[in-house]
C-alpha cells in the first residue's frame, strides 16, 4: 500500500502563502485533493492531477452532471450523492 501525506495548503499553515510557492508545492505532488476554490484552478492550470470535492448543488463552473472541467483535463469532479453525504466523493480520492 502506498503511503500518503496530507499537506494543508493555504494562508496560516505556512505553506502556500503565495501562488508561486503553492504552485511549486502542487507540482511536487502526485495529486491534489481540494474543495471548490482557487487551488483547483491553479492545479488545473499547472496540469496537476486534481480531485475536487463538489457539493450536490455546485457553482456553474463545475457543471450540473459532468465529472470533468472543460478547461482542465487533469481535474476530476467528485460529486456528493446527497446533501451532507461526502462518503462517496472521499472514497473516490483513494483511487
Amino acid at each position: 500500500m502506498k503511503s500518503r501525506m496530507i499537506l494543508p495548503v493555504g494562508v496560516g499553515f505556512g505553506i502556500g502563502d503565495d501562488f508561486e510557492e503553492t504552485a511549486a508545492l502542487m507540482q511536487s505532488l502526485s495529486a491534489v485533493v481540494s474543495v471548490c476554490g482557487t487551488p483547483v484552478h491553479l492545479a488545473g492550470a499547472l496540469g496537476v492531477r486534481t480531485c475536487v470535492l463538489v457539493p450536490r448543488i455546485a457553482e456553474w463552473r463545475y457543471g450540473a452532471d459532468t465529472s470533468r472541467m472543460p478547461w482542465y483535463p487533469t481535474v476530476q469532479l467528485l460529486r456528493q450523492n446527497g446533501t451532507e453525504d461526502w462518503q462517496a466523493p472521499l472514497a473516490a480520492t483513494r483511487n
